[in-house]
């Protein structure tokens, strides 16, 4: 997929954010693309230094848990300090976006405008494709962050045995 909007997963495991317009009107009042603060018409990089102290909302005016509770900093944070919860509520955010994005296909096609929605979304993609800023954070595969971590503990001689799990069973009488 190599960093389209689409992929929900993978914009995920890249640290990007979906942030893609759902309607042709709401095209006008998106951010101009700004690569250089981590954004391009689809997506946004939350690994960007830009958003490092950004109070804002992941996407101002998502209805979504997490960007209804926390703020592009905070994710910046997470992700910079390779925390799983960067991933979970990027996640919920980027889920959320994309069954909007359903949401809005299958209301073109109960309206009969699928065709025109379809062309109108190409053109956002096709407007994208030169702007596409791959050197601050590119799509990474599946836990590749958290096997860094791990192998850069074991070569310092950190890792530690997994701890023990207490015994919780109870005894039937």
């Amino acid at each position: 997929c190599h960093g389209c909007c689409c992929c929900s997963v993978q914009a995920t495991q890249g640290g990007y954010a979906l942030v893609f317009p759902l309607q042709p009107l709401q095209g006008a009042l998106v951010e101009p693309a700004d690569v250089t603060g981590g954004r391009d018409a689809t997506k946004l990089n939350l690994w960007a230094p830009a958003h490092r102290a950004s109070k804002a909302a992941v996407l101002p005016g998502c209805s979504c848990y997490t960007c209804k509770h926390h703020t592009r900093a905070y994710l910046h944070h997470l992700l910079q300090v390779n925390e799983m919860l960067a991933d979970v509520l990027l996640d919920i955010h980027n889920t959320h976006h994309f069954e909007a994005w359903m949401a809005a296909i299958r209301a073109a096609i109960a309206a009969g405008t699928f065709t025109a929605y379809a062309a109108w979304f190409r053109a956002l993609l096709s407007s994208n494709s030169g702007n596409q800023d791959h050197t601050e954070a590119p799509l990474v595969e599946a836990g590749q962050r958290f096997e860094s971590k791990q192998r850069k503990d074991r070569a310092a001689g950190e890792e530690q045995p997994p701890a023990k799990r207490p015994n919780t069973q109870v005894a039937s009488a």
